[in-house]
């Protein structure tokens, strides 16, 4: 044995017989009732003291354990998150190894016809729910037949033409689009604003178009401005500058519109900048100006609130309309009465006797109304324009009549009941059959009713065209032709804020619609009411294009025998006409004369 591992023999014999022997500072430890604690040691939650002290561990446990849940789940879904993401990249990794294509998210932009002609294609539907008011899914879209996939198709090779090519025309698209949301229940509300949105949609050729026309336009108006301007300062803004409340700022504003018409770049030029800054000054340091914005402020809302609902008119038109067409008919009936009457009128001139002249004295009274109705008809089919012409010159030194429409001396209980007679819708028809009981009670019936020969109503398949087409689809008509859109843009007026929010202005514009694509008494008397509401407006007979102004003047220069204003309406045009520096309509009645 060698000498370390005796070495190591007594080492372990003498701890083994040696005996243990605790420190004091163990046996103080050990004899005290609770360890001491350190304070950097959290206190274990399992020592408790009381109830309350229980309930309070308890709810921090269940605290501690919802936000650990909590962690978890952000973990989980954002490691779940990214599997999906990895999975997704290695399904396309997958699909451009094997097809070598990548994916499209236009998909249904590259659906060939042989793919749409299958009858094993299935339908798509789009569905929605509101999650905040809750309900059951609502069908939006559904795309079924073929024709929905190839309009489809269509539209969203559009628009993937359109994000594409920065060049590409958006009009096609935008209707598409809009026709979309008409189908759709959720934008149902909003139907008559995307009509009018779609009916004022033009392709980039008719909008440069219609620029270059305005841009010349614009040109003229302020060669005709500054014209007028050098000869009539005060003329030509007689209007502005006698606006009541502004006769204070006078001065500044003369020196302002002087500055605007002698100088081209207006919007730049130091003189009109600072022209413009003393007037607004001025306005802002006088408080009748104040008082006027208020003014105008509250006509628009009383405008707003009194004035006549345009859809409203629409209607009223179109049931007139109808009502006419019914009237037409009756007068067609009626007039196959006249070889009758004649025929009659003769049997009674023959048998003699009071009652039979008195009988012919009705007769002779019906026809004779037959015929002045047919010889009024008559005078409606043109214009005299050379009496037009002289007409003009007449009407331009008449003083215009304060009662325009005639009817302040008409007692206004009389005239209610007039107005709710004449509401009736079947007044017309009424007339007729009351005519027809009185002729019918004062002939003999000595051949039993239903063996009596007449003739039928004319047939409204055999009607022109033009008496049978409701004026919103006359409307519709036009904006979907490219030469009536743009004629129907320049007869729209567009006025600087605030004006522009006029209702009357709106009801205007519509109202020219109404008739540039109709023409008989009722559109003429919408016309001429919204006309007297909008001209008061500021800057608007400066902004009457003159298409407009022709529109005006000679629908109520017609001849017809229900136009019992017509001078007086002539000659308020021909002031306002004035007004704005035009000695008359634009299109001269000479001229026209002399074309025909």
């Amino acid at each position: 044995m060698s000498k370390l591992s005796l070495t190591r023999a007594s080492a372990v014999n003498m701890v083994s017989t040696r005996v243990y022997v605790p420190s004091r500072i163990l046996i103080r430890a050990l004899s005290r009732p609770l360890p001491s604690q350190c304070h950097l040691v959290r206190a274990t939650p399992l020592h408790c003291r009381n109830a309350h002290s229980n309930a309070r561990k308890d709810s921090q446990l269940s605290k501690l354990y919802s936000e650990a849940l909590e962690r978890d789940a952000h973990k989980s879904i954002r490691s779940l998150k990214k599997n999906i993401d990895s999975t997704l990249e290695e399904i396309k990794r997958l699909q451009l190894e094997t097809t070598g294509e990548s994916t499209d998210p236009y998909w249904f932009a590259d659906l060939t016809d042989k793919e749409i002609n299958d009858p094993d294609m299935p339908d798509i539907e789009f569905y929605e729910r509101d999650l905040d008011k809750g309900g059951p899914d609502v069908l939006v879209k559904r795309i079924a037949t073929p024709e929905d996939f190839r309009r489809e198709r269509e539209m969203w090779r559009m628009v993937r033409e359109s994000e594409q090519n920065p060049d590409y025309d958006r009009y096609h698209l935008r209707r598409a689009m809009i026709d979309q949301m008409l189908v759709d229940p959720r934008y149902q509300k909003y139907a008559e604003m995307l009509k009018d949105m779609k009916g004022r949609l033009r392709t980039k050729e008719q909008l440069a178009e219609a620029e270059e026309m305005e841009r010349k336009e614009m040109e003229e108006k302020l060669k005709e401005l500054k014209s007028g301007y050098k000869t009539d300062p005060d003329g030509v803004f007689a209007e502005v500058l006698d606006t009541p409340g502004l006769e204070a700022a006078r001065p500044e504003l003369n020196a302002f519109l002087k500055a605007l018409m002698e100088h081209e770049n207006h919007n730049q030029h130091p003189e009109v900048l600072e022209a413009m800054e003393r007037l607004e000054k001025k306005f802002s340091e006088h408080p009748d100006f104040k008082e006027v914005w208020a003014k105008l402020e509250d006509e628009v809302e009383q405008e707003r609130e009194a004035g006549e609902s345009v859809d409203d008119m629409k209607r009223n038109v179109e049931a007139e309309h109808e009502r006419a067409v019914e009237r037409a008919m009756a007068e067609a009936e009626s007039d196959n009465y006249t070889p009758v009457l004649a025929k009659m009128r003769d049997v009674m001139a023959a048998l003699g006797g009071s009652e039979c002249e008195a009988v012919q004295a009705e007769i002779n009274q019906l026809l004779s109304e037959k015929t002045e109705l047919k010889e009024d008809e008559d005078d409606v089919e043109g214009f005299d324009y050379n009496a037009l012409s002289t007409e003009l010159t007449r009407l331009k030194k008449k003083p215009v009549e304060q009662d325009v429409d005639g009817n302040s001396h008409i007692d206004p209980s009389l005239q209610a009941k007039v107005n709710k007679i004449l509401e009736d819708p079947d007044l017309f028809e009424k007339l007729v059959h009351l005519q027809r009981a009185i002729e019918d009670a004062k002939q003999p019936q000595s051949v039993p009713i239903d063996q009596i020969s007449h003739e039928l109503a004319p047939d409204p398949e055999n009607l022109p065209a033009e008496r049978t087409t409701p004026l919103q689809e006359r409307i519709k008509m036009a904006r979907d032709d490219p030469e009536h859109a743009a004629a129907l843009a320049n007869l729209h007026i567009d006025l600087t804020p605030p004006f522009n929010l006029s209702p009357a202005l709106r009801a205007f514009n519509q109202a020219i619609e109404l008739a540039y694509v109709g023409a008989n008494d009722d559109i003429r008397r919408i016309l001429w009411r919204a006309y007297m509401k909008v001209r008061t407006l500021p800057t608007f007979l400066l902004n009457v294009p003159d298409d407009v102004w022709d529109l005006l003047y000679y629908s109520q220069a017609v001849t017809w025998k229900t136009n019992r204003n017509r001078e007086s309406h002539l000659a308020l045009l021909l002031q306002d006409l004035e007004s704005v520096g035009r000695p008359g309509p634009p299109t001269h009645p000479s001229t026209l004369a002399n074309n025909s």
